[in-house]
């Protein structure tokens, strides 16, 4: 069980700070069943949930786990398994990105800014699909990241983006 004061990764919110352990006084919730109440960083709301929630929660990566992955992300390979047809692409995406692998959610960030760089070629964009799921592995990774560095989340999106324009000589676009 976490404590007040740790900071856990939690479902889609991604970082989040635990405010409280206990019984809110909220309408509709139940005085018996102990919940976090957790604060994202960056933000302010709280979200109310049940300690034994089944919604993804982990402690964040530790500083070593990032900066190893960020050393890796030039010889990390892209998503080689990318399906064909556009309409699979969305439950691919939503499979990595459910799985809250870190290493998986990079090399989905890694697939898809190639997918980007090869069309920005061609003067096209990509398809809305591939926007949506990039921004969500970007909020959770580059967010963790962030965190985990202490460092603001701008800086960490500009420093995966270098860490990726050195790995484009390297390795192929999918």
């Amino acid at each position: 069980m976490y404590q007040v004061g740790d900071y856990l990764v939690y479902g889609m919110e991604g970082v989040c700070r635990v405010a409280d352990v206990g019984h809110p006084k909220l309408s509709g919730v139940s005085r018996t069943q102990l919940y976090y109440t957790l604060v994202p960083v960056g933000k302010t709301d709280s979200i109310y949930i049940p300690v034994d929630t089944q919604v993804y929660m982990r402690p964040p990566l530790s500083r070593e786990a990032v900066l190893a992955l960020l050393e890796a992300l030039p010889a990390l390979p892209v998503c080689a398994d990318l399906p064909a047809d556009a309409r699979l692409l969305a439950p691919y995406y939503q499979e990595i990105i459910a799985s809250h692998d870190c290493e998986r959610l990079l090399r989905l960030y890694k697939t898809i800014w190639c997918k980007q760089q090869i069309l920005a070629g061609s003067r096209r964009s990509l398809s809305v699909t591939d926007m949506r799921y990039w921004k969500q592995a970007e909020n959770l990774l580059l967010g963790e990241i962030a965190f985990v560095l202490d460092i603001p989340y701008a800086e960490a999106v500009k420093t995966v983006r270098q860490r990726l324009g050195e790995a484009s000589q390297a390795t192929p676009a999918p």
